[in-house]
């Protein structure tokens, strides 16, 4: 899907990707920075994805209207982040004291800022 994408408006960074894993984030960071709307699809392994929460972040300083879909997870669970779903994911970010402090915060307060979204969707289930 995204090749597709990708091919029709930067067909060179594209096949850059495929090649070197490295580039793949400034082709997607290139991307998003060009489009008038961001989905962001949130689930259960979302807070277990350094690079899911700092694209999240890169997205709040976006002129695009961001909509968040929440699936299989309710934005009240992320508002939660110390005793909720992702409380696992950043207590590990804490204890392996792999990212800064400021850094975690930064992704918490992101995925708080998206959960208060008033315009989101809710998915429980597909089919």
């Amino acid at each position: 899907v995204f090749r597709d994408l990708w091919g029709t408006s930067t067909s060179d960074s594209a096949l850059v990707a495929d090649r070197n894993p490295v580039d793949c984030w400034s082709v997607f960071t290139n991307f998003f920075s060009r489009s008038c709307i961001q989905l962001v699809i949130i689930s259960t392994g979302f807070a277990s994805s350094p690079r899911c929460l700092s694209l999240l972040c890169a997205l709040r300083n976006s002129p695009a209207t961001v909509i968040p879909i929440f699936y299989r997870v309710r934005p009240e669970d992320v508002q939660d982040l110390d005793n909720g779903l992702f409380a696992e994911a950043f207590g590990m970010y804490v204890r392996e004291d792999r990212y800064p402090e400021s850094v975690v915060e930064d992704w918490k307060q992101a995925l708080k800022s998206i959960s208060a979204t008033r315009t989101c969707f809710q998915v429980d289930s597909v089919g």
